[in-house]
């Protein structure tokens, strides 16, 4: 930075150290090196006599870091610097709108990848990002990601497809469950879908071509599924496709052990909390139900 001056003039400019820059800042004037007194997140001073043409040099060594959520030591960012990083997830099943977010959960109502995760300490993970040879500003991870290493770019970066800037961190025991867990239910899946006549998936829009409609009822994203729900004395109905010539079973998944009372965001309507009860009725024939 050159400073203009009409006139020397003796001043303090304060330079702000930011709190990202734990390895210590430098700074020189016109080339030679000044003593600061300071530390990241606050500002140091340099009071001199200015001249017209003075030059200040700043240099603010980067290095990788996590930040944490408030709430959460183990679910944590990765950053270099002041630059957060990010992964990318790729936009299958994006339509050619789907880049754009119509709310701030519109992006839960389609199918999304599963988000690796990090086995390992917290404290150590930076040692285990490495700069990508040739690629400026791109990242690595080594040995530590589950199912597979992830490679980071800048979030600015990232464009028109689904991202993660954060990462799971796990032990390795809780990864195995986790990978346990994942490869149950692809395994149940893999069976059971060549015995798929029909299915509607709430949230990923084929609920349309099954006529999706009721009363008192709505549509809502929970833990990256959506499901459908009616007030009380509501319901909602849909149709399916059968083989009429053999026997068909209906296979639903539902929750109803809510504790506590849902309150609706905009319109303060209140849903009783659970145990639900309901019925669910094929051709207005009650099959199944809950009390």
């Amino acid at each position: 930075m050159a400073l203009a001056c009409k006139q020397p003039i003796a001043l303090a400019i304060k330079i702000r150290w930011p709190a990202w820059a734990t390895n210590g800042m430098t700074v020189a004037v016109n080339g030679a090196p000044q003593t600061i007194a300071g530390r990241p997140g606050s500002y140091v001073a340099v009071e001199r006599t200015w001249q017209d043409g003075d030059r200040i040099d700043l240099r603010l060594p980067m290095t990788l870091r996590t930040e944490a959520l408030p709430d959460d030591p183990n679910t944590v960012a990765l950053l270099y610097g002041p630059i957060v990083l990010a992964e990318k997830l790729g936009g299958d099943n994006l339509t050619s709108n789907g880049c754009y977010a119509m709310s701030n959960a519109s992006m839960l109502w389609t199918w999304a990848p599963e988000v690796p995760m990090f086995s390992g300490d917290v404290s150590i993970l930076p040692a285990h990002i490495e700069p990508a040879p040739g690629k400026p500003l791109t990242f690595r991870s080594v040995g530590v990601g589950r199912p597979h290493d992830v490679s980071l770019i800048p979030y600015y970066r990232m464009h028109h497809q689904r991202f993660t800037v954060y990462w799971r961190v796990c032990t390795e025991a809780e990864w195995r469950d986790v990978a346990a867990s994942r490869e149950t239910a692809a395994l149940k899946r893999k069976q059971i879908e060549p015995r798929i006549v029909d299915e509607i998936l709430f949230g990923q829009r084929n609920e349309y071509a099954h006529k999706l409609q009721g009363k008192d009822w709505k549509s809502e994203a929970f833990q990256n599924r959506v499901w459908c729900e009616s007030a009380r004395g509501g319901c909602f109905e849909f149709a399916m496709n059968v083989k009429p010539d053999r026997p068909m079973s209906l296979q639903c998944t539902y929750w109803g052990d809510e504790k506590e009372t849902t309150v609706e965001l905009f319109t303060g309507k209140e849903y009783p909390s659970g145990p639900r009860a309901f019925d669910i009725l094929v051709d207005d024939k009650k099959i199944a139900g809950r009390t």
